[in-house]
């Protein structure tokens, strides 16, 4: 039986803080079966900055997240790289790069909760 083929996926998130700042970046990542194959992908993937190796991080769910302080993600290009395991072929995020007027596109909106009476 031949390994199933992936597709990695490379989104981002920008969080702020209770001033309203962006404060940090989640990178998520998914990796899903390209049909006909079918399962869950296992194993772990590895995020590149500056097309060196950054970080590992195991696979849960098909899904894994990296945070980073936003400054450290600035003007930086990301990939992530699955490398595959069992049925699994590999596969490669498109580059990320992310700049100040992507991250204010990005940021969740600022909540405000108030308490009443």
């Amino acid at each position: 039986m031949a390994a199933a083929g992936t597709q990695t996926t490379l989104t981002v998130q920008a969080v702020r803080n209770k001033r309203g700042k962006i404060s940090r970046v989640e990178l998520l990542l998914q990796v899903q079966v390209v049909s006909p194959g079918h399962g869950l992908p296992t194993g772990a993937v590895t995020y590149f900055r500056k097309g060196l190796p950054f970080r590992t991080v195991g696979l849960s769910g098909g899904k894994a997240e990296l945070t980073l302080k936003a400054k450290k993600a600035l003007r930086k290009p990301f990939t992530v790289r699955y490398d595959g395991e069992g049925n699994f072929n590999a596969s490669t995020s498109s580059t990320v790069v992310l700049t100040r007027k992507s991250l204010k596109t990005l940021a969740r909106p600022l909540i405000a909760f108030f308490g009443g009476a």
